[in-house]
């Protein structure tokens, strides 16, 4: 999954930074591979990490279990940066936190959250400016909203094998 994800990130962005509780090694040019700043705080850890490492005010964040990111629906996403913090998508009743824009302006925020808990991404968001992508929005560059179809179980990756097979045809 993570070959994948880096695939498509590549068609977007030069440079990749994978954030890990582990250690990792990933041989393809313009990925670097960090380990968390703060270990054990989950996936707020992760963007506090990439962040704070981070040589660009921008920075989109993704999980490692969402095979079907769209980079149309990321350019698009990076196209509305202007004055926002965060860029991130609604679906339904949902925020989807790790398909999201986020600058350096969170850090603080961030690390204030980390320190004060509980690690919930979206807690630090009434404290910075947050656009939201509405599902109007997304369904014009993937209208089945694949992009934030995340594998948890085993039933979830065949589900994926299959879709992944359809689409290779």
């Amino acid at each position: 999954m993570l070959e994948r994800i880096t695939e498509v990130l590549s068609q977007v962005f030069e440079r990749i930074i994978i954030v890990t509780c582990t250690t990792l090694k990933h041989p393809r040019p313009g990925i670097t591979v960090i380990q968390d700043i703060i270990p054990g705080c989950g996936p707020l850890g992760g963007i506090y990490t990439g962040l704070k490492r981070s040589p660009s005010q921008y920075s989109f964040i993704t999980a490692c279990d969402l095979p079907f990111i769209r980079p149309s629906l990321i350019n698009y996403m990076l196209e509305g940066l202007k004055d926002y913090d965060v860029i991130v998508p609604r679906v339904g009743e949902r925020l989807e936190p790790l398909h999201a824009i986020y600058s350096k302006n969170c850090i603080a925020h961030i690390e204030k959250q980390l320190h004060a808990g509980p690690f919930k991404v979206t807690g630090f968001f009434p404290r910075v400016k947050v656009r939201e992508i509405s599902r109007e929005e997304i369904e014009r560059f993937d209208p089945g909203m694949l992009s934030f179809f995340n594998i948890n179980t085993p039933s979830d990756l065949e589900k994926a094998r299959r879709m992944l097979e359809r689409q290779s045809r």
